[in-house]
């Protein structure tokens, strides 16, 4: 009976102890393992064997990311502006050991070292290069608690300025700040406009100068042309080419004044017969193409009608137009008299 009880005893003994023995760490976890109260070895996750009575875990650390918690750093700008940072920490344990037995508490630790270094960080800058350079200060700020970290087994992981706050004075200047920065931009695009538009309209004008040069010079070149030609035909031909020119021009004068609606009175020159005859002579000497007047006079003559003799011997013939007539006149026939 007393065997039984021993052996009952005894296997419930290496029970104990075989359970004492094995430890099952998690994958999340370090366990540091302290032998006789001094500092042995850190079980990492997975299944581990150590002596009971003898070894202990002491400590089971976790490895997991952490974030510190988000709190209200005030700082001073170097131009002396009051303001308040929030700041955003995180950090993982890597040294279980280094994390137990070098510091007690180590968040409020890393939150006073972010404290010390977001404020040196900040005292270093302007409040206007805080505002568009905060990942500078972040960057800054990760460097220095890397060094400081690294003795207490942790890494810092990320570290970043969240929010930037300021009082309402600080507010309203920086609210002057930025319309008076937007209005010199203003000022500077119209400006840069109204240069722009100087620009384009100098260009224009130049552009139009050149272009009337050219035409002028094509117009002189056209009008050089001419003249070469009327003078080549004058020194061919004589003056017949003038005289015919200035008869035409005459004779488009007096239709355009015919043709005019508002035009009551026509005036027509006492030589306009003679104008006629001039044209037909002119076109007859230019082109040779019917006799000369002075074959046409005398075939007038020749192949002239016989009068009739019933006519009354009244009739007298019709007076030429440049001859005065009887009531001392001046000769103008009453074609020539107002319609």
């Amino acid at each position: 009976m007393e065997g039984m009880i021993l052996t009952g005893a005894l296997a419930v003994f290496v029970i104990v102890f075989v359970f004492a023995a094995t430890k099952i760490v998690p994958q999340s976890q370090e366990w540091v393992v302290e032998r006789l109260g001094k500092y042995r070895l850190t079980l990492k996750s997975g299944f581990h064997v150590i002596i009971p009575g003898v070894d202990k875990v002491a400590h089971k650390v976790s490895i997991l990311e952490r974030q510190l918690p988000e709190y209200p750093i005030d700082a001073i700008t170097k131009d002396n502006a009051p303001i308040s940072v929030t700041a955003a920490t995180f950090f993982r344990v890597t040294h279980s050991h280094q994390v137990v037995y070098r510091i007690a508490n180590i968040e409020q630790a890393i939150q006073s070292l972010v404290t010390g270094i977001v404020r040196a960080e900040i005292g270093k800058i302007d409040f206007d290069a805080l505002q568009y350079d905060r990942a500078s200060v972040s960057q800054n700020l990760e460097k220095e608690l890397e060094k400081q970290a690294q003795e207490w087994g942790i890494e810092i992981t990320r570290s970043e300025l969240v929010d930037v706050t300021f009082d309402e004075e600080t507010k309203r200047a920086l609210q002057m700040q930025i319309n008076a920065e937007r209005e010199r931009r203003a000022v500077v695009t119209r400006a840069e406009g109204a240069k722009r538009a100087a620009e384009l309209t100098a260009d224009a004008e130049l552009y139009t100068a050149q272009k009337e040069a050219e035409a002028r010079i094509v117009r002189a070149n056209a009008e050089a042309d001419a003249t070469r030609t009327v003078s080549a035909a004058i020194a061919e031909a004589g003056d017949h080419p003038i005289r015919l020119e200035l008869i035409n021009s005459q004779i488009k004068a007096m239709e355009k004044i015919g043709a005019s609606e508002s035009s009551k009175t026509v005036l027509i020159p006492s030589d306009i017969t003679g104008t006629l005859a001039g044209l037909s002579s002119l076109l007859t000497e230019f082109s040779g193409l019917i006799p000369t007047p002075k074959a046409n006079k005398v075939a007038d003559v020749d192949e002239a009608p016989p009068q009739d003799e019933t006519a009354p011997a009244s009739a007298a013939p019709r007076p030429a137009p440049d001859a005065p007539d009887s009531a001392g006149g001046t000769g103008e026939g009453p074609w020539e008299r107002d319609r």
